[in-house]
């Protein structure tokens, strides 16, 4: 038997053109052949779901009145009543992991009992972004005594289907203080990594 590269190769490439392919369900008898069209139509029907990473900020953490915080998407939001948002596209996103970082001046200053508590929600179309109209979907993480004095950072990734978001969502991330978290004059930088589903 010839080796295979030193067969001609062919100039054009029809739907008709023979491959040879192994079948591995059939390990007694392997050697296959399958047309061009037939691995193409093979490959089209796998899917390779796509990601997405969505990074954002919390400024000033702990320092939103009623003890909310609010993860900004692209831009801040006027007036500071108002959750931004993040609308999803036309297929549900399964959210595979989160990551975040203190970008603060100074280490974070937690005290035992005290945290901001991060949940992904969403906010129904035709309604106010505001926090009476959020609806939690999933809590994410917790800045906690835990993280005091250091500048914090973190990753955690979600068992398959645990956080799936339908298409079209207005989704935010909102942080729940508990306590006086300080300094309130730093950032923290989370990313959101979500798969198509």
């Amino acid at each position: 038997m010839a080796i295979i590269y030193s067969y001609p190769q062919i100039s054009t490439v029809s739907p008709d053109d023979r491959l040879i392919i192994t079948d591995v369900s059939n390990p007694e008898n392997a050697t296959r052949n399958i047309t061009v069209q037939q691995l193409s139509n093979a490959i089209s029907t796998i899917q390779y779901p796509n990601r997405y990473l969505l990074n954002g900020l919390v400024n000033n953490i702990a320092s939103a009145a009623a003890g909310y915080d609010y993860m900004e998407w692209v831009s801040n939001v006027t007036p500071d009543t108002q959750i931004p948002l993040m609308r999803t596209g036309t297929q549900p996103l399964e959210l595979e992991s989160i990551m975040w970082v203190w970008c603060g001046d100074a280490a974070l200053n937690i005290g035992v009992g005290e945290q901001v508590a991060f949940s992904i929600g969403s906010i129904p179309d035709g309604a106010n972004a505001q926090i009476g109209n959020f609806v939690a979907i999933n809590s994410l993480f917790s800045l906690t005594n835990a993280d005091n004095g250091t500048f914090a950072s973190g990753e955690i990734t979600f068992p398959v289907g645990t956080i799936v978001i339908g298409k079209h969502t207005n989704i935010a991330v909102v942080g729940l203080e508990t306590g006086s978290v300080t300094p309130n004059d730093g950032e923290l930088a989370i990313t959101l990594q979500f798969k198509s589903t």
